[in-house]
């Protein structure tokens, strides 16, 4: 191995000290002094998600779930719930809001039975006019500026809204879609399926105005109004507050006992180092995640921390978000699909799998995570993926393809495209801190401009179209193949500096209409295979993006002050507690010792 590839792993390898005393802007001082009056034994402290790796909330100060790139994580999902859940560990659809749902035999429309009872947390009643108000204003976003998430898909795919009573609606398709309530209306992982709102709040908004709503207002203290079990007392970008309602509407009738947590605190996670550091104090209950090595050393010194797998390998559990190089397609130098091809080939998926995860992972030629429902398609792209070279490494093959395509070398060993460098700073997400310089490395020998690059905002350059090429997960597809491939569907594609779905801005109308006739199918439907075999062979062989391995979530749990957390033995639901899901985990905490 390299002396530079070294120093990497020497930097991500802590020792960490079994009491260490880490002063930490959020928890010391001046903040802890705001929530002291909430027992630390009633308190749940978590590492949240920030935005582009900040080493602050940057969008604490936003609570409009359908504003596109919005981190919506470590508030919004904790203070709106879903009218149903999906947990993916048990392959089990979790009734939430609404009790029931039913397609009519052409699946051109939906029935919803909402749950009654249930009120937000200003004690107005939740019913069948805040779901249609919330599809319907997506819905003429879609037909105005269509700048809101989902909003054009909702415009083109809902035809009516019917109020059929008080706590049932009708939502009536353009066209037949047997997965239209798992894919809107059914709240999965991150940014996955919508959270309804409430009418009288979003009511008084133009839909087209979307863009400057944030659903927060100084002078209502009560605002952001939710339906949850915890409201939000403080957001700064320091720390977001929120605290239990002992009147929520789910222990008022009688559908679940309120959350054992009075008040959960959510702080910036910043560095590995630092969260883990954090964790063994004491000082929060779980972090994000660590990385193996990290993992290993917190595992063997501390009994008091465990993971989904306890203190086995994988230290965790396999996650939706398989792990991929991004290309701008609307970046000039990425145009020619010679060089998308030769970028693959230059990526050594062994060594960088190996090098940032000791082994614990899975190189992977296909953009789903290896989940027991998906694992046909494995299967049979299998010889696709062989002879495409999808996961090969061969910098000789690669060389020649980049000479093919007319990129030259300069003086520094630089590939140059029409006499500019090729490249570009390599975004990535703080979860990819293990392998992205390994990847960045890689690139840059073999001799494009990559530095690795996880500064705050990112996520807005990514989805602005202002970077070239990120690393980042496909988190779509969990039993089903069509929701990753919706993600490369025409209709998402916006040109460069405006917001999109997905930014990967490729567009391609034979893929496209693959997409459009799986829509009208369900999964089980014998016609679904091929025809999703047909378009995963496009993807691949216009080299869209290069994956490069399965992602596994390794988050350690402090179990000093709280048990509870989902295991393999009772997986509850996925461990994530920074997704839309995490809120069920919040759910089932329970108190040490209890």
């Amino acid at each position: 191995m390299t002396d530079s590839l070294a120093l990497t792993r020497r930097k991500l390898v802590m020792s960490v000290p079994p009491a260490m005393a880490f002063a930490f802007t959020g928890l010391r001082g001046e903040a802890q002094a705001a929530v002291a009056d909430v027992a630390r034994t009633d308190t749940f402290i978590a590492t949240g998600q920030t935005s582009g790796g900040s080493p602050t909330f940057s969008q604490y100060n936003d609570f409009n779930p359908f504003r596109p790139g919005l981190d919506r994580r470590s508030s919004v999902s904790h203070v709106l719930e879903a009218l149903y859940y999906y947990n993916v560990l048990k392959d089990e659809m979790i009734p939430w809001l609404a009790t029931d749902y039913s397609y009519n035999d052409d699946y051109t429309a939906i029935t919803v039975e909402l749950r009654q009872g249930v009120t937000w947390n200003d004690g107005e009643a939740f019913d069948a006019d805040d779901v249609i108000y919330t599809l319907d204003m997506l819905r003429r976003n879609g037909q105005g500026k269509s700048d809101m998430m989902e909003a054009a898909a909702v415009a083109r795919d809902v035809k009516e809204l019917v109020r059929v009573g008080d706590h049932t609606v009708r939502v009536e398709l353009t066209r037949p879609d047997p997965r239209w309530f798992f894919t809107f209306l059914t709240v999965r992982f991150a940014s996955q399926g919508l959270h309804i709102v409430p009418e009288h709040v979003y009511g008084k908004v133009d839909p087209n105005e979307l863009a400057t709503f944030t659903a927060l207002d100084p002078a209502k203290p009560g605002w952001p109004v939710g339906t949850g079990a915890f409201r939000i007392a403080e957001m700064t970008p320091e720390r977001i507050v929120l605290d239990r309602r002992d009147d929520w509407w789910g222990k008022t009738q009688g559908f679940r006992e309120l959350p054992v947590m009075r008040r959960v605190i959510f702080v910036p996670f910043t560095t590995h180092e630092q969260a883990a550091q954090l964790l063994v104090t004491d000082e929060v209950d779980t972090i994000l995640e660590a990385q193996v090595p990290v993992m290993k050393n917190l595992l063997s010194r501390f009994d008091k921390i465990t993971t989904f797998s306890g203190k086995e390998p994988p230290f965790g559990n396999i996650d939706w978000w398989p792990t991929s190089l991004f290309f701008n397609h609307d970046d000039p130098q990425w145009q020619d699909l010679r060089i998308r091809r030769a970028v693959s080939l230059y990526v050594d998926r062994e060594q960088a799998v190996d090098y940032a995860y000791e082994g614990a992972s899975e190189v992977s030629g296909l953009f789903y995570p290896r989940y027991p429902a998906l694992q046909p398609y494995f299967d049979m792209m299998a010889e696709t993926i062989k002879s495409l070279r999808i996961v090969d490494h061969d910098p000789g093959a690669a060389d020649a393809l980049m000479t093919e395509a007319g990129a030259t070398k300069d003086g520094e060993g630089f590939w140059t495209l029409g006499g500019k460098r090729m490249g570009g700073d390599l975004y990535y997400v703080n979860s990819l801190t293990a392998i992205a310089p390994v990847i960045a490395e890689q690139l840059r020998r073999a001799g494009f401009e990559a530095t690795p690059n996880t500064r705050p905002g990112y996520r807005d350059v990514v989805y602005n179209g202002k970077a070239a090429w990120w690393l980042w997960g496909h988190g779509a597809s969990v039993n089903d193949p069509y929701q990753t491939l919706r993600l490369y569907h025409k209709q998402w594609y916006r040109p460069i500096g405006e917001n999109v779905l997905w930014p990967a801005r490729w567009r391609n109308d034979e893929f496209s209409a693959l997409v459009d006739r799986i829509q009208t199918l369900p999964a089980s439907n014998p016609e679904v295979r091929p025809l999703v075999q047909q378009a995963l062979t496009i993807w691949l062989e216009n080299q869209v993006a290069c994956p490069l391995c399965q992602f596994y979530h390794r988050i350690p749990f402090n179990t000093t002050w709280w048990t509870g957390f989902p295991t393999k033995e009772n997986p509850y639901i996925t461990p994530t507690f920074w997704h839309d899901t995490g809120y069920l985990v919040l759910q089932g905490m329970k108190k040490a010792g209890a």
